[in-house]
């Protein structure tokens, strides 16, 4: 039959089975491909790669889903084979994961695909997981797949500026927005109400105007201490209230405060309200004398000039400084002293 065949039939066949030939052989010279990490139908993939798989044992409510840098909390179980190397079924409360903060990857990922309230089987390859170093201190030996029982309560989404501008140190999670987007600059005044209590304490060691009649703290934001108070209210807008986690570099260091009953390194929480804001202007550019500007005027642009003879109203108090504040609050109002015997200076030498 091939003899019958035309000589271009067979040329044609002889190509045929060597391309076919030749792309047996480039099949077999490929690369294995990764497989997934479970092979179980019931179970979905979460990254590309297969690397975490998953498998929905409840579903959640909503459709939000937490983001990079948020605070998850969970209910969890870490297993390699048989053997648990993490859990909090022991501990008070639910564990908090900061997702992007390097606990698990592939954990972490798959938080990002879950609903409040969900619980799932989580299953994350050796890559995944802590790869070629394992864990020692949870005894994870390296190169060992792992697997999660994990149930999402809830998550914090964090104010990303803030985040930016203290690389992380300060965390605000704004629970009731305000009335405009305008925030608070570092030397604009403020009204507002504050708590605070170190991170996972029951107790308030510090309290401003937060009982029921007292006095809201008024404050320029600049001389808000600590310094993590001072960089979580400019994430927050009149109106707003919000909770915030400080690390102890933004709180009371590694010293901690024997005054305030904070330890040595701890973390603080705060819960703040922002009653009001006020923008002032810094007199003389050097922060000591700052003006609010309750009205503008409607006359020219003229300004007094040194020598010039005004004629003004004002109303003037001294200020009569708490005997309960502070040392930290002490040190704040010395400094207010000395720049005010330095304006009164100046304008004694204007005189």
């Amino acid at each position: 039959l091939c003899s019958r065949m035309p000589r271009s039939c067979s040329t044609l066949q002889a190509q045929g089975g060597a391309e076919h030939l030749q792309r047996e052989m480039t099949h077999d010279e490929e690369e294995p491909q990764i497989m997934p990490v479970s092979m179980d139908l019931n179970k979905e993939p979460v990254t590309d790669d297969g690397s975490v798989m998953k498998k929905v044992l409840k579903k959640g409510s909503g459709w939000d889903k937490p983001k990079h840098h948020d605070e998850a909390f969970v209910n969890l179980t870490g297993k390699h084979g048989d053997t648990v190397f993490d859990s909090n079924a022991e501990e008070a409360g639910p564990r908090s994961i900061i997702i992007g903060s390097g606990y698990c990857m592939g954990l972490e990922e798959a938080l990002k695909s879950m609903m409040k309230g969900e619980k799932a089987l989580v299953d994350v390859a050796a890559r995944a997981a802590w790869g070629e170093k394992g864990w020692s201190a949870k005894g994870v030996p390296p190169d060992v797949d792992v697997c999660f029982e994990v149930q999402l309560l809830k998550w914090h989404s964090y104010d990303q500026a803030t985040l930016a501008r203290t690389q992380g140190a300060v965390r605000v999670n704004v629970t009731e927005s305000g009335r405009d987007s305008l925030l608070p600059k570092p030397d604009d005044l403020v009204v507002l109400k504050y708590r605070a209590k170190t991170r996972g304490g029951s107790t308030y060691f510090l309290s401003k105007g937060w009982e029921e009649g007292a006095e809201p703290a008024k404050s320029v934001v600049k001389d808000l201490e600590p310094k993590g108070l001072m960089e979580a209210v400019q994430g927050m807008p009149v109106g707003s209230k919000a909770s915030a986690v400080v690390t102890s570099d933004f709180a009371y260091g590694k010293e901690g405060s024997r005054e305030l009953n904070v330890q040595p390194g701890a973390k603080v929480e705060f819960e703040i309200e922002m009653l009001h804001v006020w923008k002032l202007v810094d007199a003389y550019g050097d922060g000591g004398v700052r003006l609010e500007l309750h009205e503008k005027t409607t006359g020219a642009w003229v300004r007094p000039l040194p020598g010039d003879k005004v004629k003004l109203s004002f109303t003037a108090r001294v200020y009569k400084p708490d005997e309960k504040q502070t040392g930290e609050e002490k040190v704040v109002l010395e400094k207010r002293r000395r720049r005010g015997r330095r304006i009164r200076n100046s304008q004694e030498t204007r005189r």
